[in-house]
């Protein structure tokens, strides 16, 4: 699965889409991720950590200009391949 990280402007984005509320077990992901994160001695917000695993549980392009988000997607990309 390839994930796509962007930095530009809301604008720039041309379809948002809402996603639903996050369930329990994307919030088990997000807490997976935060330690798998932690481990590799980095820290994160519950906050950037849940917007990360919901981009990448539905599957969606992040945009943002977030470089804790950004440093999160980098580490699930390469914990991924």
């Amino acid at each position: 699965m390839a994930f796509e990280f962007l930095a530009g402007r809301a604008s720039d984005w041309e379809s948002p889409i809402r996603l639903e509320a996050p369930s329990y077990a994307v919030h088990e992901e997000a807490a997976t991720l935060a330690r798998r994160f932690r481990l590799r001695g980095n820290t994160s917000s519950t906050v950037d950590t849940l917007i990360v695993q919901m981009a990448v549980h539905h599957g969606v392009m992040l945009l943002t200009r977030d470089r804790m988000q950004a440093d999160l997607v980098n580490h699930f990309i390469h914990t991924m391949t």
